[in-house]
């Protein structure tokens, strides 16, 4: 795995997916998007998470998204819910991030590619079933894709703030491949048609927590 000015980055608990349907934001503080190319049940569907972060600016951008219980994630460890899995370095996603960078605190966007990595690092939280790299040329974090249940997986990252001075009306998009270029498989639909629920949160750096919801509908044909 990457580590990221010579020291590998600390990783938040609790990264990301998509699929189209009316937004529910919470208040002006925070707006959260998930779309998806497909929302048929079972479906390899690219997922985009888009995260708008209004006049409260995060403490931490963080990259990790709570899958709703029912999408399925490729697998390193133990027999994968779904094959064939990346390869080695393969891109399973990417994203944009606009915040105000250091050391001059300059607004600007970076563009992130996220690879599978082929090796867990004893590091890795209990549970990781496959490991993540976060990189965008000048920087490189990990992250992980933590099982929490039958079909129910978080993927976790996040970009520590020693890389930026502020994210206020800064913003976070991030997507995933449900199939890759080479045909592998990251991704996968729930099983079962119906209503899923994609929640996202953080502290400000005040300390006050905002929240924000998507709920997205999976259907048995498009």
């Amino acid at each position: 795995m990457r580590r990221i000015l010579g020291k590998r980055a600390s990783v938040a608990s609790a990264i990301i997916l998509l699929l189209v349907a009316s937004s529910a934001s919470a208040g002006h503080d925070l707006w959260y998007d998930v779309t998806h190319s497909s929302y048929t049940k079972d479906a390899y569907a690219t997922i985009t998470t888009s995260t708008s972060y209004g006049a409260y600016g995060p403490e931490d951008i963080d990259f990790s998204t709570d899958l709703p219980a029912g999408y399925d994630v490729a697998q390193q460890t133990g027999t994968s819910p779904i094959s064939p899995i990346p390869a080695d370095e393969e891109v399973v996603g990417g994203g944009t991030i606009t915040a105000d960078w250091l050391p001059l605190c300059t607004r600007g966007h970076r563009n992130i590619t996220v690879k599978w990595e082929a090796t867990i690092p004893s590091s890795a939280p209990a549970n990781t079933v496959a490991a993540l790299s976060f990189e965008d040329g000048i920087f490189s974090i990990d992250g992980y894709v933590v099982r929490q249940g039958a079909s129910d997986y978080q993927v976790i990252a996040a970009l520590p703030s020693t890389l930026f001075c502020g994210a206020v009306n800064g913003s976070l998009t991030l997507t995933f491949l449900g199939s890759t270029a080479a045909g592998n498989k990251f991704v996968q639909n729930p099983a079962t048609a119906g209503n899923y629920t994609w929640n996202t949160s953080y502290v400000d750096t005040n300390g006050a927590s905002h929240s924000d919801s998507d709920t997205v509908t999976i259907t048995i044909t498009n």
